[in-house]
């Protein structure tokens, strides 16, 4: 298995994707704790880890995952002040 890594995203494409995900029921909020922690333990992400990266970018990155069954899926962090979006990768 290769190491993790961070990927940085179009902002602009990656909201269209999470609105595409949000219509057909594929975004999961931390708030959705049992499908948020199944996906975490799934797909081993170092949540703590990324987090930390990703305030480097700037302040108030939120968290979010795309589970739609297409390339977009994945765990995000992303920043509407700052127009960033970072992608953890295995």
């Amino acid at each position: 298995m290769s190491p993790p890594r961070i990927v940085e995203v179009d902002y602009h494409q990656f909201m269209s994707a999470l609105q595409r995900a949000a219509d057909t029921g594929g975004r999961i909020e931390k708030t959705d704790k049992a499908r948020w922690k199944a996906y975490t333990k799934e797909h081993k992400i170092l949540e703590a880890s990324f987090l930390s990266i990703a305030a480097s970018y700037g302040d108030g990155g939120k968290p979010v995952i795309i589970d739609a069954g297409g390339e977009w899926d994945g765990y995000f962090v992303y920043s509407d002040s700052d127009l960033f979006c970072l992608k953890f990768e295995r």
